[in-house]
């Protein structure tokens, strides 16, 4: 089957090239994350924005991982602290945000993440903050930091899915993964937030409308994959918003169904991404596998050439 009908929302939404666009036109997009220990998550996550067609990807870390992801690639633009003022350098020029790959858990850090969610809010320029990683923990933690913050999306795997539900149905705590759609759903409802829990399938709500990820994917759980994928959903809900006119002469609204369907095709990329990178390298495929791969399957897709 051509990839073409395989990835059809990839293709749809991948913004067509023109002369006429400027550096930054494609996607100016931010990711907090990377600490002493944790490095190559948020260089996934980072690296992934470009791969697929971002323009600028930033990254905001602490100190000690700043050199160390600088000498990942120099395409990366690093501020070498996690604090207000390197935020407030590209808060108004970013388009969508990543909170969480490689962040650790450190209290220190837990005033600056708030600060970034609540000034968020009010950002036009900001299409989706997407959590993920120890950006979940954080939310588990206090989940009412955001609270009834439409721009949010978490993208817990099942543990993190599980003690964020339980944290907030205290009394009606999640036991059986049978009804995972409606305990998604309700999660979301509750939160006033998109989540999109990952698993076997993606299952994806925003508390009214929910879709599914179902395309196939790898036996091989390496690290990193969920990394990518955070890049993947930051960058394809903002590519929802350039190409909004393409989507509605579709029929899709300006609204949170149209960034399901942006979230849903950064999952089935991700997916495909991961069959085809296990099909050439089997059980030694790895996260930097699937980004040279990602590359690949998007120059398939680009109607720009």
């Amino acid at each position: 089957m051509p990839i073409t009908k395989i990835l059809p929302r990839v293709k749809v939404l991948l913004p067509v090239l023109s002369p006429c666009y400027r550096k930054g036109d494609c996607g100016k997009i931010a990711v907090i994350g990377g600490s002493e220990e944790y490095t190559g998550a948020p260089y996934f996550s980072a690296i992934t924005l470009l791969k697929i067609g971002c323009d600028l990807s930033f990254v905001i870390c602490t100190k000690e991982a700043a050199p160390i992801i600088k000498s990942y690639s120099p395409e990366l633009i690093v501020y070498p602290d996690l604090n207000e003022t390197n935020f407030s350098k590209i808060c108004n020029r970013i388009n969508s945000l990543v909170i969480g790959p490689g962040l650790g858990r450190e209290i220190v850090n837990e005033s600056f993440i708030t600060y970034v969610i609540s000034a968020t809010k009010e950002k036009d320029n900001i299409t989706s903050v997407v959590i993920d990683a120890d950006g979940l923990h954080f939310c588990t933690k206090y989940p009412d930091i955001i609270k009834n913050h439409s721009k949010v999306i978490l993208t817990p795997n099942a543990v993190e899915f599980e003690k964020l539900y339980n944290t907030v149905f205290p009394d009606n705590r999640l036991v059986d993964e049978g009804d995972l759609k409606n305990a998604v759903k309700k999660l979301a409802k509750e939160l006033g937030v998109i989540v999109m829990r990952k698993g076997v399938i993606d299952i994806i709500s925003d508390g009214n409308v929910l879709q599914t990820g179902e395309m196939g994917g790898s036996p091989r759980r390496c690290g990193g994959q969920g990394d990518i994928l955070s890049g993947a959903v930051a960058t394809f809900t903002y590519f929802v918003k350039k190409n909004q006119s393409t989507y509605d002469s579709n029929g899709l609204s300006n609204d949170s169904k149209s960034i399901i369907d942006g979230i849903c095709a950064a999952s089935d990329l991700v997916r495909y991404t991961a069959q085809k990178t296990f099909n050439d390298k089997g059980r030694g495929m790895t996260a930097s596998d699937m980004i040279e791969k990602i590359s690949e399957i998007i120059n398939e897709l680009d109607r720009s050439h």
